[in-house]
């Protein structure tokens, strides 16, 4: 699940989401839109250079087992951006009146020296820095707080536009190691899915978490059952034979041959097939429930490009609940938070003048949004295969259709790179020369039917006056 969910939502192979500018009117203009592709791209390397690829699944490997994740984007000197992914037990979240979470406490533990390497002498309690100099290896214990400011009042020294206050607090003395701000929320903590009134999430595995310990135990009960089957208990006479019994390879056993009886295996009636099919429902029930089969594709080999479409649609309607909390949960997080270290370090191209104050969303081009999307183009091209025949009957209809509109929302919906577009102004001329071309072909078929008119005027004239002379 957690592989399915890395290369159909934030594959690192192929863009997973692109930006638009709320205001409809922004999109019409060219300059607009290749600064918002050069803004993706900027963004979309930032990311692959980073590790967001590895400690992004780690989040989707913690959601499917505890249905909350904790993923942590901090600024670095070195590659500008790191990510990681924080394990659960350490974090502690509350949610603001919509919702959202807004607030993480993390309760962790590091070593001394690695906490002195973080903050330096200075700032450490005196009994850390004696633990440095004596077992640099031995733990203590740090609080992060991170929370909004409105929160916190009057304990920030940072800057008043930072949103969110940043503690690192030593517990045991009750003492603060370091005081700043973030601008954006550090944390996304997205939650697989919950109840009413819950703040921590639910995951797949505590669905199925009776299927799972039920599966278990037959697995050991199979087990159990095979290894009577390939080396069976025995029933021997209690009297004629030579003790011990020698039950092993090879093994020679001395009895009375006028005594009774002999060495037997004892036959159990268990059935071991029943075991396996039952296991294999099992299975399936866990495999249904980590949404297995909406993450792959299985299909045979006589399946048409249509039927897989089609199939691929399907099995990911399935998933729209999951996706939609994914996108605002982890994602959008994410999408903001480099894009606002990248904004402040520079590294984004010039904002046009034009988009001084507007606003911004993010649109998701991955494999699972654009399955999603897909219905939305069949829908179109359905439509024209009912309007088709109409045409033939008055080619009026078409009148209705601005097939520059539809070409522009299914060029969209499949997320067709800008740069395989021409521009508006590009477009215009190639019409301009095709319509200037075409009027000089109608002027000169013009001309000709006036010459062809001309010359047979000229005929009858001649053949009239010749007739004329004849009769004379």
């Amino acid at each position: 699940m957690a592989s399915g969910l890395h290369s159909m939502l934030t594959n690192p192979s192929v863009p997973w989401f692109g930006l638009k500018m709320e205001n409809s009117e922004h999109m019409e203009s060219d300059s607009v839109k290749a600064w918002l592709e050069e803004t993706v791209e900027v963004l979309h390397t930032a990311l692959h250079d980073s590790n967001f690829h590895q400690a992004i699944h780690e989040v989707y490997i913690d959601l499917g087992l505890c249905g909350t994740a904790c993923l942590y984007c901090e600024e670095d000197a070195k590659s500008g951006i790191r990510f990681s992914s924080r394990y659960l037990g350490e974090v502690f979240i509350a949610e603001d009146e919509k919702g959202r979470v807004d607030t993480v406490y993390r309760l962790y533990r590091q070593t001394a020296r690695q906490a002195v390497q973080t903050w330096g002498d200075e700032k450490l309690s005196k009994k850390i820095k004696e633990l440095y100099e004596k077992d640099p290896d031995a733990e203590v214990e740090f609080l992060h707080v991170v929370q909004p400011k409105a929160d916190l009042p009057g304990t920030l020294t940072s800057e008043e536009t930072m949103e969110f206050a940043n503690l690192y607090i030593d517990p045991e003395e009750k003492s603060i190691v370091f005081e700043g701000g973030y601008f954006e929320m550090p944390y996304a903590v997205p939650r697989w899915t919950k109840m009413s009134g819950e703040k921590y999430g639910r995951s797949p595995a505590m669905t199925v978490l009776a299927d799972i310990k039920t599966l278990n135990a037959m697995v050991e009960t199979t087990l159990r059952a095979a290894q009577k089957s390939v080396d069976p208990p025995v029933q021997m006479p209690s009297e004629g034979f030579s003790l011990p019994a020698r039950l092993g390879q090879r093994g020679v056993n001395y009895f009375d041959p006028a005594a009774q009886g002999r060495i037997e295996p004892i036959i159990h009636g268990g059935d071991i097939r029943l075991g396996l099919q039952m296991k294999n429902q099992k299975r399936e029930s866990i495999r249904s429930a980590f949404y297995v089969d909406q993450l792959q594709l299985v299909g045979g080999p006589s399946m048409t490009a249509t039927e897989v479409l089609q199939r691929t649609e399907e099995k990911m309607k399935l998933l729209g609940p999951v996706l939609g909390r994914l996108q605002g949960e982890l994602l959008r997080p994410i999408i903001d938070r480099v894009f606002g270290i990248l904004f402040r370090a520079g590294r984004l191209p010039e904002l046009p003048a034009e988009l001084e104050g507007g606003e911004m969303r993010i649109d998701y081009v991955s494999p699972i949004a654009k399955a999603q999307k897909v219905h939305q183009a069949e829908s179109i091209q359905r439509a024209f295969q009912f309007i088709m025949p109409l045409g033939s009957i008055s080619s009026e209809i078409y009148d209705k259709i601005d097939i520059d509109k539809v070409h522009d929302v299914v060029v969209e919906l499949f997320g067709v790179p800008r740069a395989l577009l021409r521009d508006e102004k590009e477009v215009q001329g190639i019409r301009d020369a095709r319509a200037r071309q075409k009027d000089a072909f109608a002027q000169k078929e013009e001309e000709l039917q006036k010459f062809a008119i001309n010359e047979r005027s000229v005929k009858m004239r001649n053949e009239t006056v010749q007739a004329q002379q004849k009769t004379a």
